[in-house]
């Protein structure tokens, strides 16, 4: 039984090998991309519902751009606030022309249903408003670095379509924030990574750009749909070979998002982006993430049958060893490139954690319900955000 085990975690550890290599040679690919030097106009696209907290700092960021001024639109389209998101930007577009407020509810073609009044709408409905040909999009509750928009858009060589960035979380002190930081982090490298290797997965809203003739010829965003976001139009692009797919590697191009508030948010937020990773285009993916869940699942077995057979827990150690080892590497070179920082104490527990983690929060996203901006995110609705 103890061999059996042992073969099949050894297959698995390889498998896990060659699925981080692939990430880690994808991210040393990116030190090699092309830019450009060309500065066309932009238009900034920020969905926002119930964020007047946090608009203001989002707002002053995007003004304080490197970027000629003249050349950035901003667009803040708010998805149904029930406070003064859309106060506090009408206060904003009196000082600031550049700044203009779109209002879902308020819009002929987007009115908000049980079904509807979402992420992708609010965006959907902005880009109808927009004046440029390179759109990018960021969140409400994050702030940009002053050279994110010359940045993300310096990427946009004549091939590239779509380009996604780097997002961080806002450095707290806490233990459990520096925790949730390292697997953020974790999860961009991945992404990163695969986009390096023409292979992407996902993508965080937060930080994205593309061209609008592009989003207009894959049909934009389909709302009867199970998953129709940014991510969804990044595959089609990918998938219809209308452009590459580009990663801002430059730490200038850093996008910040303030972390969970709670630990009950926190699992929320995961929730959410678990039953996500089940909807792609591509199953080859899915397949992909799968073979990544299956071997957790078979160390955690192993690790199980250890408590009745010792010597199993051999194959579980080795595993965990490999696993550590090629983690610790592939952070440490994103890290370097993209002007991180983290503790190796945080790093080893957070290793601890990981597997087990992983295993119930994938699990849970698929069956149980989760929150969003005081909207209930049901399986079985046509949600997406």
């Amino acid at each position: 039984m103890v061999e059996i085990a042992s073969i099949v975690l050894a297959v698995s550890a390889l498998y896990y090998l060659w699925f981080v290599g692939n990430a880690r040679r994808g991210l040393r690919l990116l030190l090699a991309q092309s830019r450009t030097t060309a500065q066309p106009q932009a238009t900034v696209i920020v969905p926002a519902r119930n964020e007047q907290e946090n608009l203001s700092r989002c707002l002053d960021a995007l003004l304080a751009q490197t970027y000629p001024a003249e050349k950035v639109q901003i667009i803040i389209s708010d998805d149904g606030s029930e406070d003064r998101t859309a106060e506090i930007v009408r206060s904003y577009a009196l000082k600031n022309p550049r700044i203009q407020l779109v209002q879902l509810g308020m819009e002929k073609n987007y009115r908000p249903t049980k079904k509807r009044g979402r992420k992708p709408e609010a965006i959907a409905c902005a880009i109808e408003h927009a004046a440029a040909e390179i759109v990018l999009t960021t969140d409400a509750d994050c702030e940009t670095s002053p050279t994110w928009v010359a940045e993300m858009v310096s990427y946009f060589t004549p091939e590239v379509g779509f380009v996604s960035g780097p997002v961080a979380e806002l450095p707290r002190p806490e233990f459990f924030a520096r925790l949730r930081a390292l697997e953020f982090f974790g999860l961009v490298l991945t992404s990163a990574g695969r986009i390096g290797i023409q292979s992407p997965i996902n993508a965080s809203g937060a930080n994205l750009a593309f061209r609008r003739s592009l989003y207009q010829a894959t049909g934009g965003f389909d709302f009867n749909a199970i998953k129709s976001d940014e991510e969804t139009l990044m595959h089609k692009v990918f998938i219809r070979q209308l452009g590459k797919i580009a990663f801002a590697s430059a730490p200038g191009a850093k996008v910040f998002t303030r972390p969970s508030r709670s630990v009950r948010s926190f699992w929320h937020q995961r929730l959410r982006w678990g039953e996500m990773q089940g909807r792609y285009e591509r199953t080859s993916l899915l397949w992909e993430l799968s073979g990544i869940y299956f071997a957790f699942l078979l160390w955690a077995a192993t690790v199980c049958l250890s408590l009745w057979m010792p010597r199993a827990a051999i194959p579980a150690a080795l595993f965990f060893g490999m696993k550590m080892v090629i983690d610790y590497w592939t952070l440490r070179l994103g890290a370097r490139m993209l002007d991180e920082r983290f503790r190796i104490l945080d790093f080893l527990i957070a290793e601890l954690l990981h597997m087990p983690y992983i295993l119930i929060v994938t699990a849970a996203a698929q069956i149980l319900p989760s929150n969003w901006k005081g909207r209930k995110v049901l399986k079985w609705q046509i949600l997406s955000f």
